[in-house]
């Protein structure tokens, strides 16, 4: 990803790709992770959930330099 490519919406299935999980374990994380980027809604006529693609990068680069911390502490 570029210093800040634009935004794009995208939904649970492509998130779930990009981390390598199941649907429902994004939906655990939302639910027990508070650091985890939360869904969008596209509004009242809309049941499915969106997420910011540059949300989920930022969390992704949050959890690399948390897990790089971690091991430099033995």
């Amino acid at each position: 990803m570029g210093a800040m490519e634009k935004d794009t919406l995208i939904r649970t299935r492509d998130v779930a790709s990009m981390l390598g999980v199941s649907v429902t374990t994004v939906y655990r994380l939302v639910k027990e992770d508070m650091q985890f980027p939360r869904p969008i809604s596209l509004g009242p006529s809309f049941k499915r959930k969106v997420w910011s693609k540059n949300d989920i990068y930022k969390w992704i680069s949050k959890i690399k330099y948390v897990s790089a911390v971690n091991a430099l502490k033995g």
